[in-house]
């Protein structure tokens, strides 16, 4: 069997199980029905019922991601990346408490990844705790003081605080970032 053979065979079950999954009632979202024949197929797969808490998301079903998600934590609670998605979930729907909670979890499990303590800082921010979101946006900046994201993150924290001198040194890293990020003009 060749490469190209596997690939074409592939993507022809691809095609085939999108097609299953629309006329059996998975509806249109084909990843939703895909990840579903997953969890049927295995039922204590917590990857699967991970993606499928980000299908659900993505398609602002956060009531089922949430549920999905929590599947995943229960048959696997030491994953981080599933309270991550799940606080995601939580701070999407405005249920910020329960997003805090998750992203607390998701940063014991492992503390050196940025965008934990970016999105800490998001829920913090939109609760009006702005010294908890500034505190956690520089946490974010520590170990990737090339996303600009997280500058502008706690840039509108230290500018609800009324420290515009922060704010505007923020927002002017902001901009230098994308600058150097912008592709070169032909």
């Amino acid at each position: 069997m060749t490469a190209d053979s596997v690939s074409r065979s592939s993507v022809s079950r691809a095609v085939a199980l999108t097609a299953l999954c629309v006329i059996f009632g998975y509806g249109e979202d084909a990843s939703i029905g895909r990840y579903t024949a997953m969890i049927e197929r295995n039922p204590q797969s917590a990857r699967a019922y991970n993606k499928r808490g980000v299908a659900y998301e993505q398609a602002e079903r956060y009531d089922k991601a949430i549920a999905d998600y929590s599947k995943a934590i229960e048959l696997k609670p030491d994953a981080p990346n599933f309270y991550f998605n799940r606080g995601n979930a939580y701070l999407s729907q405005g249920d910020y408490d329960h997003a805090l909670k998750d992203y607390d979890q998701a940063i014991r499990f492992a503390p050196d990844d940025a965008d934990y303590f970016n999105n800490r800082a998001m829920a913090y921010w939109h609760k009006g705790d702005y010294d908890k979101a500034a505190e956690n946006a520089s946490a974010a900046i520590w170990p990737k003081p090339q996303d600009a994201d997280f500058y502008d993150t706690r840039g509108k924290a230290y500018e609800k605080k009324g420290d515009r001198a922060r704010a505007q040194a923020d927002i002017a890293k902001v901009e230098e970032l994308s600058r150097d990020r912008q592709p070169p003009p032909r």
